[in-house]
């Protein structure tokens, strides 16, 4: 917008000569174009003989959803409102509705779990990438699946979150089961050697025995048992609390070094804790063990620091590789990336949604732990995916194999009104 002084404007105040334009003052605010839906025109030209033998008409890219009026970047931005940004099909709806737009909750929901089929296989090929490394971390959620057979509609079920693959090939796997269960969790490690970074829910332990794995169990929950006893008390029982107060300063102790290493080699940063961190952990277990042992009477300080002292191996086993974390917070932050969504569409209304929102949840934390926008990437690979020909061209749109520059470069060539 440019802003002209009217031709009354433009005599001298003074002495009532014309004024001459000698420069321009630029102000800048942000605007926005707001939701916008448009039509895709395919049109396929017809060919034909003369001698009427012969009629050919063009092919044109095979679409997701066979019949379905949903472009790839519809059914994208559908996924990255509901998983990412945690807007519910129910509001999409009323949003499309604003815009004249009849799309039901029920034909979106349709939409997303026929995107399953679309992404298996890169999920397949994101899962041998995660068995195919020797660290692991995994973590769980609920869910709350309405049809599920011989279930009562209030019962829970579990996304279970699988997260590994090398430093340069991220991997993050949600998968929707029935039960937290021991079995179920083997059935989802059973092909992972090497260690595993959990916390101490005993449904882990089937598979650590049967694989042979070696438990890194999360720091990060036995501090917080030691966080939440502080926060509990009142100013005049901070003295019953000295014993967690202690614990936090040998934590601090501990991610300080965590801090300093972060940035480190992972040889470098295993020095580093060998050097630092172990005897940190020899000073911190030999004084819980004394405190234990004189008899404290404060019953949760008891259980944080018997806790600490039941798992003291598992707890300190980053300290053997440098490659290890020093506690499951990567695998928190997707359960509560999934939490954030769940507050606000509450449940899944049978066992396919729910399967279809854990395929679409591994896709988009694995576009965004490898860098991408979430949203253009999904609206290339469901593009690209139903016209793939080889294992080479599904291979070539793994997260990691995309550059954002590559994934920018393919959408700017979607069709736009």
């Amino acid at each position: 917008m440019t802003h002209e002084l009217t031709d009354e404007q433009r005599e001298c105040d003074h002495c009532g000569n014309p004024l001459e334009r000698i420069g321009e003052e630029v102000s800048e605010q942000l605007g926005i174009i707001p939701q916008k839906h448009y039509v895709i025109r395919s049109v396929r030209g017809k060919y034909a003989c003369s001698c009427k033998q012969c009629m050919k008409t063009a092919v044109a890219p095979r679409q997701p959803l066979l019949g379905s009026q949903a472009s790839p970047n519809l059914l994208a931005n559908i996924m990255v409102q509901k998983f990412h940004d945690g807007l519910p099909l129910y509001r999409q709806e009323k949003i499309a509705a604003r815009a004249g737009l009849d799309l039901p909750r029920t034909k979106l929901a349709r939409w997303l779990i026929g995107c399953e089929a679309v992404l298996q296989p890169l999920y397949n090929l994101m899962q041998d990438e995660f068995f195919n490394y020797d660290i692991a971390l995994s973590d769980d959620t609920t869910i709350q699946v309405l049809k599920e057979d011989g279930r009562a509609p209030s019962s829970k079920s579990a996304l279970w979150i699988r997260r590994g693959g090398p430093p340069d090939k991220p991997v993050i796997l949600v998968d929707y089961r029935r039960s937290k269960s021991g079995e179920t969790a083997y059935g989802l490690l059973d092909q992972f050697k090497g260690y595993l970074v959990c916390d101490a829910a005993t449904n882990f332990n089937k598979s650590v025995q049967r694989n042979q794995l070696t438990l890194v169990h999360c720091n990060d929950h036995a501090r917080r048992r030691f966080a939440e006893i502080l926060k509990t008390l009142k100013s005049k029982e901070k003295a019953r609390g000295w014993a967690a107060s202690k614990a936090i300063d040998y934590y601090k102790q501990l991610y300080r070094i965590e801090s300093q290493a972060k940035d480190l080699e992972p040889q470098k940063r295993l020095t580093l804790r060998q050097q630092k961190s172990v005897p940190i952990w020899d000073a911190f277990i030999d004084w819980a063990q004394k405190v234990i042992d004189g008899g404290i009477g404060h019953s949760p300080s008891r259980r944080a620091l018997s806790y600490l002292l039941n798992h003291k191996e598992t707890l300190q086993n980053y300290c053997k590789d440098g490659r290890l974390p020093i506690s499951n917070i990567q695998s928190e932050h997707v359960a509560k990336t999934i939490a954030l969504a769940r507050k606000n569409f509450l449940f899944a209304d049978t066992p396919a949604g729910a399967s279809a929102s854990a395929m679409i949840y591994s896709l988009l934390e694995s576009a965004k732990v490898n860098g991408h926008n979430v949203y253009r990437y999904m609206a290339v690979i469901l593009s690209e995916l139903p016209n793939a020909a080889s294992l080479e061209h599904i291979e070539s749109l793994l997260p990691w194999n995309l550059t954002t520059e590559q994934v920018n470069d393919r959408y700017a060539a979607f069709p736009t009104p």
